[in-house]
């Protein structure tokens, strides 16, 4: 075994720490003029001795942001009692007015 390849295997065995922050957030148009914002953030701390390791963590911390912010969602929606009403496109367009084009 090469001394390169010998260092490859250590690094993989010793221990590191990597801070992990997941952010999902979306605007959701929820009548003419109003928009409501609902996100969510994640921050972690991950300990991993191989890189696949680490990705399996990440994917775990990904999965847990997606159910959190679903959870968030829904919880706003129905407090605000917007769960039923979702915006329209064309709630969104301005009245009137002249269109720009472009050259």
């Amino acid at each position: 075994m090469s001394e390169e390849q010998e260092t490859t295997k250590e690094e993989q065995k010793t221990p590191r720490k990597s801070k992990v922050t997941k952010h999902i957030g979306r605007k959701i148009n929820t009548a003419k003029f109003e928009i409501l914002e609902i996100s969510i953030s994640i921050e972690e701390e991950i300990e991993w001795t191989s890189v696949e390791e680490k990705m399996k963590k990440h994917a775990s911390l990904s999965k847990l942001a997606i159910k959190d912010y679903q959870a968030t969602e829904a919880a706003v929606l129905k407090e605000l009692q917007l769960h039923n009403k979702p915006a329209s496109i064309s709630s969104s367009k301005p009245q009137g007015g002249t269109p720009i084009l472009d050259d």
